[in-house]
């Protein structure tokens, strides 16, 4: 389904990853996200990168997946579009419009540190001092 969604972009490809570490070189090369509803939103986020969801391609069963994904689109983090038709014009506008993407990364960027706090890879050492803290009192 989404090979008849793009087949009318030339510059547009869907690539399939088989890792994670696939995945984010992907992303890190790519100008903006389109998602369907899918943690490769908060992933892009994270990797600062303009996201594009379209959101009548979601349904999943998750509670807390659907949680996160309606954060996501309410944040004003996200262009949402409902109909794949829609597409089109908010490519462009992320790309050309440099307020929308000023916009648009000032909204990623407080969603990532509300939902991430810090991405510094030391996650584990402050949850490690939390845990001890927590057994020392």
């Amino acid at each position: 389904e989404y090979r008849e969604l793009i087949k009318d972009f030339d510059n547009i490809k869907l690539l399939e990853t088989k890792s994670k570490e696939e995945l984010y070189k992907l992303i890190s090369k790519s100008k903006l996200i389109v998602n369907f509803g899918s943690t490769v939103a908060l992933e892009s986020m994270i990797l600062d990168k303009p996201i594009i969801t379209i959101t009548n391609f979601h349904n999943s069963k998750i509670v807390e997946f659907e949680r996160v994904i309606k954060r996501i689109v309410d944040s004003g983090a996200s262009v949402n579009v409902k109909k794949e038709e829609d597409i089109s014009i908010p490519i462009s506008q992320i790309i050309e419009n440099k307020d929308l993407q000023n916009k648009l990364k000032e909204k990623r960027d407080r969603f990532v540190k509300d939902s991430c706090y810090i991405i510094d890879g030391k996650s584990s050492q402050r949850t490690a001092e939390m845990i001890k803290k927590i057994l020392d009192t």
